[in-house]
């Protein structure tokens, strides 16, 4: 498992860059191959954007290299984790975020943050 640098306390996207965001909200940390490839098409169509894919989890799958080689071949790709307790910080779902209330199962959870990311 690589861990992840965090979005906005590790790394900052420049203001003055071209920036796509892919963000992912199922919380897995083995995105589907259908994913990456998407990911390595943003990355290869886009040369002068950063291209970040922004993960809920904060480590992502590497054992077969796939991750390592593909922000090898692609300088303009960057895989980070998104501390989603400080995206909610400060907003109207702040109390529910915090509550867990929204966790009734593993599907709602992944819909509510499909929801609002």
């Amino acid at each position: 498992m690589l861990e992840l640098p965090w979005l906005q306390r590790d790394v900052e996207p420049p203001a003055s860059d071209n920036n796509i965001f892919l963000v992912e909200t199922a919380c897995k940390t083995t995105p589907s191959f259908r994913v990456w490839c998407a990911i390595e098409s943003w990355s290869r169509q886009n040369p002068s954007s950063q291209v970040w894919y922004v993960m809920t989890s904060l480590t992502v799958n590497d054992t077969d290299g796939l991750v390592s080689r593909l922000q090898e071949q692609y300088s303009n790709l960057r895989v980070v984790g998104a501390d989603v307790e400080k995206i909610f910080e400060g907003t109207g779902l702040h109390d529910l975020f915090s509550s867990r209330k929204w966790i009734m199962s593993r599907k709602n959870g992944m819909f509510f943050l499909k929801l609002v990311l």
